[in-house]
């Protein structure tokens, strides 16, 4: 075989491979990433000046005995998403471990009240010790799910860990981030 005819059967044989790889990722890329509320169940339920009221009263499931909450929404499934997540997960629990936080994971499948609220999982929720709503939806977003940290990483961090200097009397703002894309579990509407 001549030298030219080699040459050019190992820049075609590159040239292979960089597309398949390409299309490999590509195709990864825009299969894990979803709309966290792909069916607007969330935007519905938003529209309800109760909203916040009423899923703060649905995650009294995992009402502790005082304190701040943090609580894990899954799906039993354990889907490619939720593993992803775990390392994520593991952070939060380690930022708050020895405050005034509890963690509680709940399984959305078993809890009939919040299915009406939770599009997709995995999501979070952040609750004060007023029981406030501070932050509901994902831990992250992005194509890929390799985000190791989100909104409510900078929410926990300064709503829940340092201690605000102005009059604590007041509302916080709530942050619900329905509008993110990364790599969800999309749940099925409870009937």
């Amino acid at each position: 075989m001549n030298c030219g005819i080699k040459k050019s059967l190992q820049w075609a044989f590159i040239l292979l491979w960089f597309g398949v790889a390409s299309g490999f990722v590509i195709a990864m890329g825009s299969s894990t990433s979803k709309t966290f509320d792909h069916d607007n169940r969330l935007a519905m339920q938003l529209m309800s000046l109760d909203f916040e009221r009423d899923f703060v009263s649905a995650l009294s499931l995992a009402k502790a005995t005082e304190g701040n909450r943090i609580v894990h929404l899954t799906s039993p499934n354990d889907c490619f998403c939720q593993t992803l997540a775990r390392s994520h997960i593991k952070k939060l629990n380690l930022l708050v471990e020895n405050t005034n936080t509890n963690v509680v994971t709940l399984d959305i499948e078993q809890h009939i009240a919040l299915q009406k609220f939770i599009p997709s999982t995995p999501a979070i929720a952040v609750i004060n010790d007023k029981e406030q709503l501070l932050y509901f939806g994902p831990y992250s977003q992005g194509s890929g799910c390799f985000s190791r940290s989100g909104k409510v990483d900078s929410i926990v961090s300064r709503k829940l860990l340092s201690m605000p200097q102005h009059n604590q009397s007041t509302k916080p703002e709530s942050v619900i981030n329905a509008e993110a894309k990364g790599c969800y579990c999309h749940q099925p509407v409870a009937i």
